[in-house]
């Protein structure tokens, strides 16, 4: 299950994870409407900002007695990365299989370089396992459902 940790950040504090916040908080929003993504060409990018590099892996299970629809929640955050000019690779539902997954894992960790980020967010069902390697407290393993 989630564990609650402290995070040292690189001021010296502290701050608890999973942060939540205080009784009564709203977040601000602003409503933008999305737009096509047209990427910078890396050339023309200032060479000192990190890029941001993101897969997106989320699966409907429509051929189950499970079905989901995260396929719109991918939707959702993929405009979302885009606007903040994210590169973004997708996978959906039967083309998420290990291989594929692992093939695009290593293309997209390709083109990290030093100071990038590499965001993997996955909508899709999930397992637990026995723990493999004993870190769990609750003695198991989470795992993603892939269609294989």
């Amino acid at each position: 299950g989630a564990k609650a940790f402290k995070l040292q950040q690189q001021n010296g504090s502290t701050m608890r994870w999973p942060l939540v916040p205080p009784a009564g908080y709203v977040a601000p929003c602003r409503r933008q409407e999305a737009r096509p993504f047209t990427p910078m060409p890396r050339s023309l990018e200032p060479t000192s900002m990190p890029q941001v590099h993101m897969i997106i892996c989320a699966l409907d299970y429509k051929k189950t007695k499970f079905p989901l629809t995260c396929s719109l929640d991918a939707e959702h955050m993929t405009s979302l990365a885009r606007l903040c000019n994210t590169r973004v690779e997708t996978l959906y539902n039967e083309s998420a299989t290990t291989a594929n997954l692992s093939q695009l894992i290593r293309k997209v960790g390709s083109r990290c370089g030093p100071g990038d980020y590499f965001v993997f967010y996955y909508a899709g069902h999930g397992a637990s396992l026995p723990d493999q390697d004993g870190d769990e407290d609750d003695g198991l393993d989470e795992a993603f459902c892939l269609v294989d």
